[in-house]
């Protein structure tokens, strides 16, 4: 039963939170995928029920839409949304390597929303936590997605690459983060988080 696998799975690392992961484009093209999704509302609304802790809804390197942040935020009211858009990791490419369908990789490697427009579409919705994900890769990104609207960001692949090196390298990786990320808050004049959600934004192309 879904009830069992939840508390199984909550218990098996005593979990503070339980994040479940929207992944359709992973599935498709995944060897061993199981792409028909069916009844995901009812299903998240369900988990939060049984759970007894927070819920966090994420994708895996696709995004987020406003359409979907607002179906969750009505139906489901999930503690936190990660958007995970594309930018970083594509599990699309990942999956279709494994399965040796390449061909069809190259033509949807780039199905997605933006990890920025993600965060901008989810929190136009959405007054819960928004986590950036996909595509951070400084203490400079995670500050501009706290700008235009998260409230916290992660990444995998920079700290996995430092992880492989020990340690000390990892310890390093994270100090410049955390410097990365203060600079950016002097520069723009905040004295706090809150500060930084509010400065004025700038756009243009790169």
């Amino acid at each position: 039963m879904l009830s069992d696998w939840v508390s199984q799975a909550i218990d098996m690392i005593n979990a503070d939170a339980i994040a479940i992961h929207l992944n359709p484009a992973q599935e498709v093209f995944q060897p061993e995928g199981e792409p028909w999704f069916r009844g995901v509302i009812d299903k998240l609304r369900f988990i939060k029920k049984v759970a007894n802790r927070p819920l966090i809804v994420k994708e895996v390197g696709n995004g987020i839409s406003m359409e979907v942040a607002r179906m969750l935020a009505s139906k489901v009211s999930p503690d936190a949304i990660d958007v995970a858009g594309t930018g970083g990791t594509s599990f699309i490419r990942i999956e279709s390597i494994r399965a040796g369908t390449m061909d069809e990789a190259d033509v949807f490697n780039g199905w997605g929303i933006p990890t920025a427009i993600s965060i901008c579409e989810v929190r136009s919705v959405y007054d819960g936590v928004v986590i950036a994900s996909g595509g951070v890769r400084s203490g400079l990104d995670g500050a501009k997605a706290i700008a235009i609207g998260a409230n916290a960001f992660s990444m995998s692949r920079p700290l996995l690459l430092a992880a492989l090196k020990g340690y000390d390298e990892t310890k390093r990786f994270i100090s410049r983060l955390l410097k990365e990320f203060r600079i950016a808050m002097f520069l723009t004049g905040s004295k706090n988080i809150n500060d930084l959600s509010k400065v004025p934004l700038f756009l243009a192309r790169q």
